[in-house]
C-alpha cells in the first residue's frame, strides 16, 4: 500500500497576491515620501550654492579690491555672480530677484562714497512648495540660509 504525501512546502497563489498587494502599498508610500524628499533637498542645494557664490564675491571685493555684484531677476533659474552666468539645480527658480555689491576694500556693502545697499536683502528659493530663505545681512555681508 502507498502513502500518500501531501505537499507543504511552497508558497499558496493567494498568499502571493497578498504579500504583492502588501508590497505596492508600502512603495506607494515610499515615492510619495521620496519625491517630496528630494524635492526639499534640490531646494537645500541650491540655497546653498548661492549662499557659497554670495561669499565667494564677498571674498573676491576683498581680495582682488574691486567691486563683486551677484544680480538674480525674479521667477529665474539662472543668476550671475562675479560676471559668470551661474545655474540653479533643475526645478528651482527663484521667487524674488535684486543685486547684491561687495566693495571694496573690506567687501562691505558700503560704496567709499557713503552709500549703502540695503542693509539686508533677501532672496527665496523654490520648488514644489518647498522654499528656502538666503539673506546677506547688514554692512558686513554676512550670508544666512533659513
Amino acid at each position: 500500500m502507498r502513502s500518500h504525501q501531501s505537499r507543504t512546502a511552497g508558497f499558496t497563489l493567494l498568499e502571493m497576491l497578498a504579500v504583492l498587494a502588501v508590497l505596492s502599498v508600502l512603495l506607494a508610500l515610499g515615492a510619495s515620501s521620496y519625491s517630496t524628499y528630494r524635492n526639499q533637498m534640490q531646494v537645500k542645494e541650491a540655497a546653498e550654492q548661492f549662499a557659497r557664490d554670495l561669499q565667494a564675491q564677498h571674498f573676491n571685493a576683498k581680495r582682488t579690491n574691486t567691486t563683486q555684484s551677484v544680480v538674480v531677476v525674479a521667477q529665474a533659474t539662472t543668476y550671475t555672480a562675479g560676471g559668470s552666468n551661474r545655474t540653479l539645480p533643475s526645478g528651482v527658480r527663484f521667487s524674488t530677484g535684486g543685486t547684491v555689491n561687495f566693495y571694496p576694500p573690506y567687501g562691505t556693502t558700503i560704496a567709499q562714497n557713503g552709500t549703502a545697499d540695503p542693509t539686508t536683502q533677501s532672496f527665496t528659493l523654490s520648488n514644489n512648495n518647498h522654499s528656502r530663505t538666503v539673506t546677506v545681512v547688514g554692512l558686513i555681508g554676512k550670508v544666512i540660509v533659513k
